[in-house]
């Protein structure tokens, strides 16, 4: 089982301080330059952590919920998925227009990237454990890749949809008009299918590697690096 492989709370420390790398890039870019410019990038790091904080809770309370009790906190951890991987998205707002070098901005926005990246694989390997505890085998592949897709659509909605998370309880009808409108008139926003499935295969393929990096303990890189 995958919480054999993989221990999920030895995580914890890894994830406080690449978290902490990150907010102290920023602040000692906000001490150099005088600017809170990319200080945006702390809320949607906030926002990427609260689908890893839900799924958290989940796993560890299976033992004592019948599945009606998981609805809800699944439908907000569902809602809330797209934010981890949307960090990816925020490289648009480099540029060059203050006094730190291009590398540091760079390298700013990857950190709070990565930490995105990861999130969301743990958060998902929590639904992996979750489902290898509940769900048939055979419906478990295409649940992680159907819940990876719905996380690519989630971040191409965010980025040039600008929809939140929060707006699939103020406007649940308008983002289902605009997904189906999207799917219709791809020549509209022709974007769509191309970020979408695009940044399915990346998640897909990262999600992947890590799985099989846990089920091995090894790479499984296909080149003998040995001499």
């Amino acid at each position: 089982m995958m919480k054999n492989n993989i221990q999920f709370h030895k995580l914890g420390s890894y994830l406080l301080i690449t978290i902490g790398f990150s907010l102290g890039m920023l602040l000692l870019r906000i001490i150099i330059t005088g600017s809170i410019h990319y200080a945006f990038l702390v809320w949607n790091l906030f926002l990427a952590i609260i689908p890893l904080w839900i799924s958290s809770r989940i796993i560890k309370r299976t033992y004592r919920k019948k599945w009606i009790e998981y609805l809800i906190p699944g439908v907000l951890w569902l809602l809330f998925l797209p934010n981890a991987p949307y960090i990816i998205t925020d490289f648009i707002h480099l540029d060059n227009t203050e006094s730190v070098p291009h590398w540091f901005d760079l390298m700013l926005i990857l950190s709070f990237a990565w930490n995105g990246l990861l999130f969301w694989l743990v958060t998902m390997f929590h639904f992996y454990q979750f489902m290898s505890d509940h769900i048939r085998p055979n419906i478990k592949s295409f649940l992680i890749q159907f819940i990876t897709l719905l996380s690519s659509v989630g971040v191409y909605l965010g980025r040039f949809g600008r929809f939140n998370s929060w707006d699939a309880f103020f406007e649940p009808i308008g983002i289902i008009e605009r997904v189906i409108y999207m799917i219709l008139h791809p020549t509209h926003y022709p974007g769509f299918y191309g970020m979408t499935l695009t940044v399915y295969v990346f998640l897909a393929l990262l999600f992947r590697f890590f799985q099989h990096v846990g089920h091995t303990g090894r790479p499984g890189l296909p080149i003998n690096l040995q001499a």
